[in-house]
């Protein structure tokens, strides 16, 4: 079995308050409502979700995700998530740090690191990392994107 990894990192502007932005991020169902491409979710309760992906076929392998995860609040500023669990082909961490801005909207930088598991052999593994890894980076960012666009569109419609 080998594993990819892919990181994402960057800081955002959410125009809605610190608190809006923080309860969104750390609601499960608000994750499995935006994530983008699901087989299925279930939520567990506990702030935790159990995801499974479409299965994805890869030409010379297949790869259906699977994970669970449990989102908490830190503190007035922090969320964070992390797989948890055995039956899992996927493992995901990550956090968010909230900051309020003085014009009312919130900056939230955001760290998330997803570890894929699956077989191929090693010189594919070569090949495939970089795909990995940009892949990633470009789902997490549209991933991100969605959530902030789903807090601000609810948060205006309630103002």
């Amino acid at each position: 079995m080998a594993e990819f990894t892919g990181e994402f990192s960057d800081t955002f502007t959410v125009r809605v308050p610190l608190d809006v932005a923080r309860r969104h991020f750390a609601d499960p169902a608000q994750h499995a409502t935006w994530y983008g491409d699901l087989e299925r979710y279930e939520l567990l309760g506990d702030g935790a979700v159990r995801y499974q992906l479409p299965e994805y076929n890869y030409g010379v392998t297949t790869f259906q995700g699977r994970y669970t995860c449990r989102y908490t609040e830190l503190d007035d500023h922090r969320v964070q998530w992390r797989t948890i669990g055995e039956d899992h082909n996927i493992r995901l961490r990550g956090d968010a740090v909230f900051s309020e801005q003085p014009d009312g909207s919130t900056s939230m930088r955001y760290d998330a690191t997803l570890v894929l598991e699956f077989p191929v052999g090693r010189l594919l593994r070569r090949v495939v990392q970089p795909l990995v890894a940009q892949s990633v980076r470009r789902e997490m960012r549209a991933f991100v994107e969605r959530m902030i666009t789903a807090v601000e569109g609810r948060h205006s419609a309630d103002a």
